[in-house]
């Protein structure tokens, strides 16, 4: 709540009968609303209420999230970077922690999550805040039919595809990618070397002990910096390195349409 100057009965400003006053006081008022919300709803502010879309799921889910929110600082780099408005594909959504955020952040975002696991997908898609405007699918990937987004999200996906597939998958994410749109790709990489044991040992736990993670018949397929700039770069698009995890060997990045004619796939 936010005590903004008290209008005065007589003040001019605000219109000389009661039908401009209310217009002009009503607008005002609305302004003002928008404003203190981009101040106050934050990635931090909304953490309560997708711990609440979540309650009575189980307790390990519940502490699952409590979990993730703390380590992905609540989302707030994906909030920071993806457009405020449009379409946005989140593939290998989960539960859908990172959709409900990013939805809870603007409301003009159309947020479709897509994951191989169906429990997961039936999770997300039958909790109670989800919208008009968000959609969860069951699916493979790589035969999943694209349509043109405005930002797809790959956020520690990849590695779970053998090499071809991982190929195939950002060629496709780049064909269907509007021209001004953002791909976030986050995966662990090969390059850091004792880093990158923590994030094998995090698989293992993730897949084989806990199970939250369901990796099918393939072994993991982590990749380099190199392989994944050269997918890129032949997709026609470019890419560039936006932060490093301290403790594992997760890095994020930003992929782009190319300033040289791209063209979104149909």
């Amino acid at each position: 709540m936010k005590i903004l100057p008290r209008i005065k009965h007589n003040d001019p400003s605000w219109g000389e009968n009661y039908s401009l006053r209310c217009k002009k006081i009503s607008t005002y008022f609305k302004q003002e609303f928008k404003q203190l919300s981009k101040e106050i709803e934050t990635p931090a502010y909304f953490r309560t209420k997708l711990y609440s879309n979540y309650i009575y799921k189980s307790p390990i889910l519940e502490n699952y999230l409590k979990i993730k929110l703390k380590m992905e600082d609540n989302y707030a780099v994906f909030h920071e970077l993806l457009p405020m408005k449009g379409r946005i594909m989140d593939i290998g959504c989960g539960y859908g922690f990172l959709s409900y955020m990013l939805s809870f952040l603007s409301e003009e975002r159309e947020i479709l999550g897509v994951d191989y696991d169906e429990e997961k997908i039936a999770t997300a898609q039958n909790a109670y805040l989800r919208t008009e405007k968000m959609h969860f699918v069951a699916a493979d990937i790589i035969k999943f039919e694209f349509q043109n987004q405005d930002a797809f999200v790959l956020m520690d996906v990849i590695h779970y595809l053998e090499p071809a597939s991982q190929e195939a998958l950002l060629q496709k994410c780049i064909e269907h990618l509007n021209p001004d749109g953002i791909i976030l790709l986050r995966d662990g990489v090969t390059d850091m070397g004792k880093q990158h044991k923590r994030t094998l040992l995090s698989e293992f736990f993730s897949t084989k002990i806990l199970g939250f993670n369901k990796k099918g018949n393939l072994p993991l397929s982590f990749t380099s910096f190199a392989v994944i700039k050269k997918i890129v770069e032949k997709a026609g698009a470019t890419i560039q390195i936006h932060s490093e995890s301290r403790n594992t060997s997760n890095v994020l990045f930003i992929i782009k349409p190319s300033m040289h004619g791209h063209t979104a796939g149909v």
